[in-house]
């Protein structure tokens, strides 16, 4: 190829050529521009002469298989306008002679191994893309530069520390300015008011600013998306925001923002997403026309009172499908997004629940609807105009107080395809037209007041039975839930008739020859001495019939035998006990939990209170301390000659759940924020959520960017393998870049708890989508991110009618 002296453009991009990098090649005087695209050279990037290529002005080496440091003889490329180095293997540092390419404009190193400082001369460039990388400082510079015309600035997803530095302030082209996923923290400097002019897209995502969200948006006419999800931000919503007339995407979640509903967002005439989860707004949840919304979050809020009637008429662009906007659509495929020219496009994301699992959209589809409300205090009925909402994909209404009965006009909303309505006061049956949506593949109506038949269609039978559980007068469940479940409702005999119940068993039993014996029988069952002996002998049998004559359903911590009833499984209609329909599950309590003892022994001989070693009247902390302290002493890396330690700890935690009316989710999340107790806390162990973990799929596993502490298990999920390296930059880089944001910084008691809880979880059957919702709601709540945190108000648990299994 030497001989080719007039050769001025090479292009042999998106073939598979093979081989080390051709170095020959650039010995050709007459090049211009050389494009090696996607093929799989591999090796070190290397010149043979560069004294005759002064006349390069397009070089892309991307998406091959190149390693080591970026060659110090591009800086002889006087002429060079676009350098493109993405997805190789590179390594080192930018060298400081490319400094002396005056004429480069784009430079894109994207998805390398790059480290070091990013140096500050690259705001004279029209385009940087320099995302996922190990960068980890802001170079500076004395040097006065002319011109600072950067359009497209991309630092993502590196390890990037300190405040922003102020040349950021200077950029007064600037587009797009992206900086997630990194350790940036500080406030959000005000003189950023001087690039707002030009920005149309700013992501500070995931990091860790501090203070309020600056008022800087008065002259934000441009601005189309504002991502700062993931950071400490506190405060109020900027009202500034209002003059933002072309934003399409506002994401503030999983700050600590305290505002209430921002109903004047609702005049602005392009807003397409709004995500406000996991803050501090609170309030009544005020209606206005959302014209032009597609995705709304307001998930884990405070929001309170009713929504009116007709709550969703105006929210017109879930109702028909819209008419697209030209500048969206990124090679005629309708994603919300941004093209810069004919090579660099950006396009939004977000994370959103979808189907009971959060996931991070790399991008936005325009058709993707969806409304989530849960985790609020809403009450009253579910509106019928929710209807109305034919383009809806998804809908979570869970974890509220709704009550009434489920809107027949869910029925309409035929491209739905996760409803998820649990956690609420919900009565009345399930509307059978539910079953004619033939797009939903996730349905949870669990933990409800619903009764009356399931309906029997397709997409019914094929969810799992946790999405029925607690409606205890719902039925028609025995294809879904197996034998366990009866074909019929039974119904309950009221509690002032449990004694006569008692003593006619006992005079059945007895009938012919010793009916005299059955009597006195049944008269020393109901004698309050006796039973107070045969209690303390046999606590876990006989607490139920206690609790419920003398204690109220409400008082915390002293129903625990009332929960195993309750996850009984119904047991068949003895004939010589009742030929009625309405014959109670109540007379069955003794012989249930009996059952249950046997098949526990010899590891559950008593009552929940002695499984944990503490009295009945103890106090709530006495009660967390003795669970904490029984779960260390019976976990393996501790009892390693104990053969029922896994047993044990099961018992434990299914104990502790019952005796503080806490789900196991709500344990999870109680010991996650442990590091509050201690200001000075050092959360340096690693817990991987197994649940959540893409492993092997996932684009840039945690066991390649750390893999002195992480491996693959045989599964296929990450797994942390060595603990306490909290601090270490690579860990901190496999968490930034973790896609599923499955990966928590913890303490070591953490990990023993959070390790056990997630073993409880994983080693039963359940459905997986329901337990990772649970899981990620809870556990990412509060995100470890820089192993300190502030102490937050601390919350009263719910009360739970959880079902609970003893085995």
């Amino acid at each position: 190829m030497s001989g080719l002296h007039n050769l001025e453009y090479f292009d042999v991009s998106e073939n598979s050529f093979i081989g080390p990098f051709p170095t020959s090649l650039f010995t050709i005087p007459s090049l211009i521009s050389v494009n090696l695209e996607r093929n799989q050279f591999k090796g070190a990037i290397k010149f043979r002469n560069m004294s005759s290529s002064s006349r390069f002005k397009f070089l892309n080496f991307a998406q091959n298989n190149l390693d080591g440091p970026i060659p110090e003889l591009i800086s002889q490329c006087h002429n060079l306008e676009e350098l493109h180095l993405s997805y190789n293997n590179l390594n080192g540092s930018i060298p400081k002679s490319l400094s002396k390419l005056f004429k480069l404009e784009y430079f894109c190193l994207t998805n390398n191994n790059m480290e070091g400082e990013v140096p500050s001369w690259i705001r004279r460039l029209t385009m940087v893309a320099f995302s996922n990388n190990s960068f980890n400082s802001f170079g500076t510079s004395s040097q006065v530069l002319d011109k600072t015309q950067v359009k497209w600035l991309d630092l993502s997803s590196n390890a990037l520390q300190g405040p922003l530095p102020r040349w950021i302030c200077k950029l007064t082209s600037i587009e797009i300015l992206i900086l997630s996923n990194n350790l940036l923290n500080g406030s959000i400097p005000p003189c950023l008011k001087n690039s707002t002019t030009s920005l149309t897209d700013l992501v500070l995502r995931n990091n860790s600013f501090s203070g309020t969200l600056p008022d800087i948006f008065s002259n934000a006419t441009k601005l189309i998306s504002l991502d700062v999800s993931r950071n400490q931000l506190e405060g109020e919503l900027p009202k500034s925001l209002i003059h933002c007339t072309r934003l399409q995407l506002l994401n503030v979640r999983s700050n600590r923002i305290k505002d209430t509903f921002p109903f004047w967002l609702g005049s602005l005439p392009s807003l397409h997403v709004l995500i406000l989860r996991s803050n501090k707004f609170h309030g009544p949840h005020v209606s206005t026309k959302f014209q032009s919304l597609r995705v709304i979050d307001v998930s884990h809020n405070d929001f309170t009172g009713t929504l009116p009637t007709f709550y969703f008429s105006e929210w017109l662009e879930m109702t028909t499908v819209g008419v697209e906007d030209d500048s969206f659509m990124i090679s005629d495929v309708p994603y919300m997004g941004k093209v810069l020219n004919a090579t660099a496009s950006y396009i939004s994301s977000m994370e959103i629940v979808n189907k009971g699992v959060e996931m991070e959209f790399k991008r936005i589809n325009q058709d993707y609807k969806t409304v989530d409300f849960s985790g609020n205090r809403f009450c009253g009925n579910i509106p019928e105009s929710i209807g109305l909402l034919k383009e809806l994909r998804h809908l979570n209404l869970s974890g509220n107080a709704f009550t009434g009965n489920i809107p027949q006009s869910l029925g309409d909303l035929t491209k739905l395809e996760s409803l998820d309505l649990s956690k609420n006061q919900l009565s009345g049956q399930i509307p059978q037209n539910l079953g004619g949506l033939s797009f939903v593949s996730t349905m949870n109506f669990s933990h409800n007041l619903l009764e009356g038949p399931v309906p029997r269609s397709t997409q019914f039978q094929g969810q799992s039975c946790s999405s029925f559980m607690d409606n205890l007068k719902l039925y028609g469940l025995e294809d879904i839930c197996g034998e366990t479940h009866m074909k019929n409702p039974v119904s309950e005999v009221p509690a002032e008739k449990e004694e006569q119940v008692v003593n006619w068993i006992a005079a059945v039993i007895a009938y012919g020859p010793g009916v005299f014996c059955g009597f006195v029988i049944g008269h020393i069952l109901t004698s309050q001495a006796i039973y107070d002996v045969i209690a303390e002998l046999f606590p876990v049998m006989l607490t139920p019939l206690k609790v419920s004559k003398t204690l109220p359903r409400t008082e915390k911590g002293k129903r625990d035998a009332m929960e195993c009833f309750r996850v009984s499984p119904p047991i068949p209609k003895l004939s010589f006990f009742s030929n009625s329909r309405n014959s109670t599950s109540q007379r069955f309590i003794i012989p249930s939990c009996r059952e249950r003892r046997n098949r526990d022994e010899p590891l559950s001989t008593s009552s929940p209170y002695s499984i944990l070693g503490v009295e009945p009247n103890c106090s709530s902390l006495e009660l967390k301390a003795a669970f904490r302290a029984k779960v260390k002493q019976y976990h393996p890396d501790v009892n390693r000659e104990g053969s029922s330690s896994d047993v044990m700890i099961r018992r434990i935690i299914q104990a502790y759940e019952v005796l503080t009316n806490t789900s196991r989710a709500e344990i999870i999340e109680g010991e996650c924020l442990d590091p509050f107790d201690n200001p000075e806390c050092e959360a340096l162990d690693v817990f991987v959520n197994e649940v959540l973990c893409f492993g092997k799929r996932c684009s840039y596993p945690c066991f390649k960017t750390a893999s002195h502490v992480f491996s693959c298990d045989s599964t296929g999920t990450a797994r942390a393998m060595s603990q306490g390296r909290g601090e270490d930059y690579r860990v901190q880089s496999a968490v930034n870049q973790c896609p599923r944001s499955c990966i928590h910084y913890v303490t070591p008691s953490q990990r023993i708890i959070l390790e056990e809880l997630l073993d409880s979880v994983l080693d039963k059957p359940y459905d997986c989508s329901a337990e990772a919702e649970l899981l990620y709601a809870l556990i990412v709540k509060a995100q470890f991110e820089n192993n300190r945190y502030r102490k937050p108000k601390k919350k009263q648990p719910e009360s739970s009618s959880k079902h609970v299994d003893w085995l």
